[in-house]
């Protein structure tokens, strides 16, 4: 199961999208969306056990990403298990948050 995979079964508030390489880098990126809490879920990451710090380059426009040459291969469920504690920590959507961008 992919990380993409999983968060997707079990977090629908996280939106998650595999984009082509980076320029200069050769590699895919994840983004991930969480409408109107990309800086909440950043924090919450920052703040766990074991801490997750993604890419804010992209905060914005609420918007993280994750560079998978980062993530060794034992770590993908720590990693999912991670983003989905802290997708629940977040407080509810509001009605009036954007969805999140087209793929």
């Amino acid at each position: 199961v992919t990380i993409a995979a999983a968060l997707s079964a079990a977090a629908p508030r996280l939106q998650t999208r595999l984009e082509p390489e980076t320029p200069g880098t050769g590699v895919p990126t994840l983004a991930l969306h969480v409408a109107g809490a990309a800086d909440a879920l950043s924090r919450a990451l920052q703040h766990g056990d074991p801490p997750v710090h993604l890419g804010e380059g992209r905060l914005d426009a609420g918007i993280l990403t994750l560079n998978p040459q980062t993530v060794r291969e034992d770590d993908d469920t720590t990693l999912v298990r991670c983003l989905l504690a802290a997708c629940a920590s977040l407080p509810p959507a509001s009605p009036t948050t954007a969805p999140p961008p087209p793929p």
